[in-house]
């Protein structure tokens, strides 16, 4: 089977879940991170991969690259993320993207590239192989 999909833990999309219909809420490390009532109800529509040992939501490629433009449209900048290629029931990280604020750069110039990076890198992922699956675990920023 061929997957490509997006990732948030399943505990997460739970809490955010049952935020609704609040626009946005979700617990980081203490902090709260705001984030579209839009991308909340895409991660529900995800496949919960904790029967096969991870705590994550995946969701189809496609999703990947729409809550792309949900974090776009709400001015979400995207830190970065991990690709994880599953074979044979072992999981690991193949990719990793991220966005780091350049020398003189405005905040609004680096959130306007995160989204932008995080767009291509998803869609220019190569299709893993028919006996894989491939994940795209995103990461949006808090706000600090």
């Amino acid at each position: 089977m061929l997957v490509v999909a997006c990732l948030v833990t399943v505990s997460s999309c739970r809490r955010l879940t049952k935020a609704l219909p609040t626009t946005r809420a979700k617990q980081r490390e203490g902090r709260t991170v705001e984030l579209p009532i839009e991308y909340v109800r895409l991660l529900e529509t995800g496949q919960s991969l904790e029967e096969r040992g991870l705590s994550e939501m995946g969701l189809l490629k496609e999703d990947a690259l729409a809550a792309v433009e949900i974090l776009k449209a709400a001015g979400v900048r995207i830190l970065g993320g991990d690709v994880w290629t599953i074979k044979d029931s072992n999981y690991e990280v193949t990719g990793v993207w991220y966005t780091d604020q350049r020398p003189g750069e405005t905040d609004d110039e680096c959130t306007a590239r995160s989204w932008d990076e995080s767009s291509r890198y998803i869609a220019a992922y190569p299709d893993p192989k028919e006996e894989e699956g491939v994940w795209f675990v995103l990461v949006p920023s808090d706000g600090e």
